[in-house]
């Protein structure tokens, strides 16, 4: 049995990551305590502009016989319930703005996730989103380009809002959005597994048809004819694989485990798959899904040998990330801004404590 490839520094950053988490709650406290701070403050200023309208107002209210014998200057003044009314337009027209800001928020949210449902049909079945199980993502080089235009595109739309005008929720909601878009850019731009990582693209094969089989959310063969749709598609996603992989950027170990999890895939396709979709009794979906699957059978074979033969002898990558990409990841992922060796420091020490 191979010995598990875990060091101390693992170990360490593993500990970390516990620590990381109450970290990142920590971070969404101090949001909301500072969102509803903020609240509190605007609140009180509506209160006290609410409190001097009502004196005014009930100033207007004196008679004027009485007003001009106190003080003529006064008397001449526009009156106050002219001052409380254009007031009172004010606040309701800044009520409006920030309502429609509010909606276009809420617009914009969903509009994102049905832009992201379609780029990953995967995502949208997992999330229980069925408007896209027949479907696969564009893996390719163009794929991933169309991907980081949509995501820069969302970015700016969600950086031009006014976040003085949502409500406590949405500012937290819409940090979270903004910091998840810029840790895909990330990865797509400067990490780029896409690139890198060979078995990206088999336990994509894989999580496609099992997010299909996992969950009753629709009559077997309505998710037969699904699955026999994405296999279609898998030979592409491999070939694709071929296309985006560079020999020179992807680490040695990267290739080792997608080629130790390429036979339970190959195993997954022969018999849990078949085994999932037996009770079917339609004869041409049987057919259709046994000629499909065994060109997935095949086709992932290939990619294990293609593996093998051409990328793991010439696999020359490093897939330490590096301090500057490691802490923009959990800056962007985790929203933990800690300089890097306290980071360390905590996660040795939370060892020694555990040890």
């Amino acid at each position: 049995m191979p010995k598990p490839r875990f060091d101390k520094g693992n170990i360490a950053l593993l500990a970390c990551g516990l620590l990381m988490f109450d970290a990142l709650m920590a971070s969404v406290n101090v949001l909301q305590v500072e969102a509803r701070t903020s609240g509190a403050h605007q609140l009180t200023s509506y209160r006290e502009g609410a409190d001097s309208g009502e004196t005014e107002a009930a100033g207007a209210a004196a008679p004027k016989e009485k007003l001009s014998a106190v003080n003529h200057e006064k008397a001449v003044s526009p009156p106050s319930e002219k001052r409380a009314g254009e007031a009172f337009a004010a606040g309701g027209a800044a009520q409006k703005a920030d309502t429609e800001t509010r909606k276009a928020f809420n617009s914009l949210v969903d509009t994102f996730y049905d832009g992201v449902f379609r780029l990953n049909p995967n995502y949208a079945t997992e999330a229980g989103v069925h408007d896209y199980d027949s479907l696969v993502p564009n893996v390719s080089a163009e794929g991933v380009r169309r991907q980081i235009r949509f995501l820069k595109d969302y970015l700016k739309r969600f950086n031009a809002l006014d976040r003085a005008k949502l409500t406590d929720d949405q500012r937290i909601d819409l940090s979270l959005l903004v910091s998840d878009v810029k840790g895909q850019l990330l990865e797509l731009e400067e990490i780029k597994q896409w690139r890198t990582n060979p078995d990206r693209y088999s336990s994509l094969s894989c999580a496609l048809v099992f997010a299909l089989i996992k969950r009753n959310f629709a009559p077997l063969d309505e998710r037969m004819k699904c699955a026999i749709q994405r296999e279609r598609e898998i030979p592409s996603i491999l070939k694709a694989a071929r296309e985006n992989l560079d020999p020179q950027l992807v680490p040695r170990i990267y290739v080792e485990i997608a080629l130790e999890q390429l036979p339970g895939i190959v195993s997954f396709f022969d018999k849990d798959v078949p085994e999932a979709f037996k009770t079917v009794k339609s004869t041409q979906l049987q057919e259709e899904f046994a000629q499909v699957n065994n060109q997935v059978k095949a086709a992932l074979k290939d990619y294990g040998q293609y593996l093998e033969r051409e990328i793991l002898p010439n696999a020359n990558g490093d897939y330490a990330l590096g301090a500057e990409l490691y802490r923009k990841k959990l800056l962007y992922e985790e929203m933990i801004d800690e300089p890097l060796p306290l980071l360390r420091e905590r996660g040795y020490a939370e060892l020694r404590r555990l040890q």
